[in-house]
């Protein structure tokens, strides 16, 4: 009895803390303009233009697959290696 009175308070006291125990899902961080633009330009039918701006964003961030993604397709679309 008492581990389960130990068990439901710790519980307790981490829910109170906001602890999750890791099953929220985190949101991703906010895109950059210049790849909101881009992706604009794809929705749009400007995939050169898309292409340029992902690009750039790439340039700026290695790291970011959104960017890379927006890169890939607006390449594939206007036939670029």
């Amino acid at each position: 009895m008492m581990r389960l009175t130990l068990a439901v308070v710790t519980l307790a006291v981490a829910g109170a803390l906001g602890f999750d125990g890791g099953l929220a899902q985190s949101q991703p961080p906010p895109a950059p303009q210049a790849l909101t633009d881009a992706v604009a330009k794809v929705n749009a039918g400007d995939f050169a233009g898309a292409l340029a701006l992902a690009e750039s964003v790439v340039k700026a961030d290695p790291s970011n697959a959104r960017a890379w993604r927006v890169v890939g397709l607006a390449a594939i679309r206007t036939k670029q290696p």
